[in-house]
C-alpha cells in the first residue's frame, strides 16, 4: 500500500511528501505435507517413506519451514530442523513428522503433525510341537506363536498336506488339536496388520492310538489236543 500525505501552513503554503509504501500481511503461511511410499494395508506403509513439505504464503512468502519427528506427537518444529528438501523416513512404527513455517513479515503458522505407520518387517511364527515327525499314541494340541513388533499380527491360518497354502483362519490362542490317528503335515502363516505375510512353517504329527494284535500258528496245525511233536 502506497500513503502521500499533503500539509498546508497559515500561510496557505502547500506541500507534499514523497510517496511511502507500506507492507502489511498478518496472515499466517499454510504448509502441506506429502507422504509418498508404498501402502499395505490399513493405512501402513510397508517401505521407506519420503516426505515433501511444501509452504505459501500469497502476501511477505514463505521465509523458512522447520520439522521434528517423534513417537509421542509433541516435539517442537522450532527446536527442530530447517526443510531443505524432501527427506526420507525409515524408522518402523507409528511415527509423527511435525512442521511449521514462518513467512518473510514474521507470521508463523500453527504446528501442523503428520502420522506415519511404517512397517517393512514380515512377522515370524513357529509352533512348540516336540514330536514333528515321530509317532505317539495320544491326542496332542500344537500352539503357534506368531510375532509382529510394528503394526501386529492380524491373523493366522493353517492347511493340512504336503504343499498346502495355509487358508483356514485361527483364532488366538492358535491352538491345533488332533484326537484321532493321523500321519499328516500341517503347514502355518501368519499376516501383520500391514499385509506382510510370515514364512510358511510345518510339522508332521503322527498319532497311532491302537495296540497291535498278534496270533499265534502252529505247526502242525492243533489247537486244544496233546501232541507228542515240538509244536513250531
Amino acid at each position: 500500500t502506497w500513503v502521500c500525505a499533503a500539509a498546508k501552513d497559515n500561510g496557505g503554503n502547500l506541500g507534499f511528501s514523497s510517496p511511502a509504501e507500506f507492507k502489511i500481511d498478518t496472515a499466517q503461511p499454510a504448509t502441506t505435507a506429502t507422504p509418498s511410499g508404498t501402502l499395505g494395508l490399513g493405512g501402513w506403509y510397508i517401505s521407506n517413506v519420503i516426505v515433501t513439505l511444501v509452504c505459501s504464503d500469497a502476501d511477505s512468502g514463505c521465509s523458512q519451514t522447520k520439522y521434528c519427528t517423534d513417537t509421542s506427537n509433541g516435539c517442537d518444529p522450532a527446536t527442530g530442523t530447517v526443510y531443505s528438501g524432501a527427506f526420507t523416513m525409515s524408522t518402523e512404527g507409528m511415527i509423527y513428522v511435525r512442521y511449521r513455517s514462518t513467512d518473510v513479515a514474521g507470521n508463523s503458522e500453527t504446528t501442523k503433525s503428520l502420522q506415519l505407520k511404517i512397517d517393512k518387517t514380515a512377522p515370524t511364527i513357529s509352533d512348540n510341537y516336540a514330536y514333528d515327525g515321530t509317532w505317539v499314541n495320544s491326542n496332542q494340541i500344537v500352539t503357534l506363536n506368531p510375532q509382529d513388533s510394528a503394526s501386529g499380527i492380524s491373523s493366522v491360518k493353517s492347511c493340512e498336506g504336503s504343499g498346502c497354502t495355509p487358508a483356514t483362519t485361527i483364532a488366538s490362542p492358535y491352538q491345533l488339536s488332533y484326537t484321532t490317528e493321523t500321519d499328516k503335515i500341517a503347514r502355518y502363516q501368519a499376516w501383520d496388520a500391514a499385509g506382510n505375510p510370515s514364512a510358511i512353517g510345518q510339522y508332521n504329527v503322527k498319532i497311532d492310538k491302537t495296540a497291535p494284535s498278534i496270533g499265534i500258528i502252529s505247526n502242525p496245525p492243533q489247537t486244544g489236543a496233546w501232541m507228542n511233536v515240538q509244536s513250531t
